[in-house]
């Protein structure tokens, strides 16, 4: 007998003998299969990662993951805890491919393909962020406007508790004073509010409209704050609960709300006018559709309509028609579409930005996939057209604010993976994108205004990484 025949005779005496004894052979290992799809961006002194991790393939659940990179580089990542994974302290300049590796009690599977060449890279030479003053208390989806005083008014919206995975709708509001860095407490909401609408008056008072309250619900109520007594007081209500709808002040200094969702929920078609000298609500004609979610821009003189409507969606699906009102008839009608769809039933948040020449710009949103593209709408032409697409294809709960010399300052947002640090502005001279310098950490769905001197003040939101929640840092942008 040969020594393989040996061995082979060996293994099956013992196995029978397992088997005669009636225990069960002991299962095939069943290590992860290949993580597939590793991509990432470089970003200052580091890079974030992504991929596709395998399922399970029969055996035990996933323990690790483990990265490496063709320079030598290795880290083991709970696998809880790694979408998206960023990896600190890397030297600028320098590319590095990645490869992905799965573990489990049985063992470690395959590695993946190496990603494209990641290179993080060294500050810019435009303007870096600054730390400011922190909120008192975090929160993200809140609303924001510059008053009159040089402060900056930031009110409700919601804190996440990352415990129970729950929202919590805030009545608080907060002051900053861009002179000092600080944040101070004013006075609070009648009741706690988000998904509002929020406008300054032409008598500088600020009006915030509907949104949802402690229980989720939209409501109809309306609150005015005076920034002389930094009290707020209740309005009169609204014709319909509203929340997830939009508030333009009209040349008439009237305000424009208009769709959003009612009780029910369902999304309405319908759109109403307050006077603030008389304090009253008027309905106005229909809308050409129901539509939630969307953004409107109040157009200048001589355009097809008072107010544009861009982007939502009608309960069922994304909305690529745009709608036009026109204050002097006080109806609408179907304004120019999109060239790109952007939003879908309930994904999808472009931002919709008015420009210093009177012109539009719509970045981001979701439609089959993450996008990159971005568009302009033209007033005088009643029409929008491609411009160069973002550095970075953005999901939505990214901020856009306009510069002091027209440029657009697009910051943070999520991808399909999770929250980004990165910074795109668009110039409307060349319509192109550039980078500009990173955020210290991700950040989505925080406010970001504009403040007298031109810094832009971003503040609150959430992020993904090192811990998933609500935060109350705050930056200052000076460009």
């Amino acid at each position: 007998m040969s020594s393989r025949a040996a061995r082979s005779g060996l293994v099956a005496v013992v196995t029978g003998v397992v088997l005669a004894a009636g225990l069960a052979a002991p299962a095939a290992a069943a290590v992860p299969t290949a993580p597939t799809g590793v991509w990432g961006i470089g970003y200052e002194g580091a890079v974030r990662l992504t991929w596709v991790g395998p399922d399970d393939d029969g055996g035990a659940a996933i323990t690790s993951y483990l990265v490496t990179d063709d320079l030598g580089g290795s880290w083991t990542l709970d696998p809880e805890t790694i979408y998206p994974t960023v990896i600190e302290g890397l030297p600028n300049g320098v590319a590095r491919r990645f490869t992905v590796t799965a573990v489990n009690a049985d063992g470690a599977g395959p590695a993946s393909a190496p990603s494209a060449p990641i290179t993080p890279h060294a500050p810019y030479a435009g303007p870096a962020w600054t730390a400011t003053g922190s909120l008192p208390s975090a929160r993200e989806h809140a609303g924001a406007v510059l008053l009159g005083t040089g402060q900056v008014l930031v009110v409700g919206g919601v804190r996440l508790d990352p415990t129970t995975w729950t929202s919590h709708p805030l009545a608080t509001a907060l002051l900053y004073d861009p002179a000092t860095g600080r944040w101070t407490r004013t006075g609070s909401l009648p009741a706690a509010r988000a998904q509002f609408g929020l406008v300054t008056l032409a008598d500088g008072r600020v009006q915030l409209s509907g949104g949802i309250d402690a229980s989720g619900t939209p409501t109809a109520t309306t609150y005015l704050y005076d920034p002389a007594t930094g009290a707020w007081s209740t309005g009169t209500p609204m014709t319909l609960p509203r929340a997830h709808h939009s508030a333009t002040v009209l040349p008439n200094r009237q305000v424009l709300v208009a769709g959003g969702e009612t009780t029910g929920p369902a999304v309405t078609a319908t759109a109403e006018t307050y006077a603030p000298a008389t304090g009253i609500w008027r309905a106005t004609r229909p809308m050409p559709t129901p539509r939630h979610r969307h953004s409107a821009v109040a157009l200048p003189a001589g355009s097809a309509g008072q107010v544009i409507l861009v982007g939502g969606n009608d309960g069922t699906d994304g909305l690529r028609p745009t709608a036009l009102y026109e204050q002097a008839t006080r109806s609408w009608v179907v304004g120019p579409s999109l060239q790109r769809q952007r939003t879908t039933e309930d994904v999808g948040d472009p931002t919709v930005t008015a420009l210093a020449d009177g012109r539009v710009l719509v970045a981001g949103g979701y439609h089959g996939g993450v996008l990159r593209s971005a568009e302009v709408y033209t007033p005088s032409t009643n029409t929008f057209a491609l411009t160069r697409p973002l550095r970075f294809a953005l999901e939505g709960d990214h901020t856009a604010t306009l510069l002091t010399d027209g440029r657009v300052l697009v910051v943070g947002g999520i991808d399909d993976w999770g929250g980004l640090r990165t910074t795109q502005i668009w110039s409307p001279v060349t319509g192109r994108w550039t980078r500009g310098n990173d955020l210290p950490s991700d950040r989505a769905s925080h406010v970001a205004v504009r403040t007298g001197s031109g810094a832009v003040l971003v503040a609150g939101g959430m992020r993904w990484t090192p811990a998933y929640g609500s935060v109350r840092t705050a930056l200052l942008y000076q460009p």
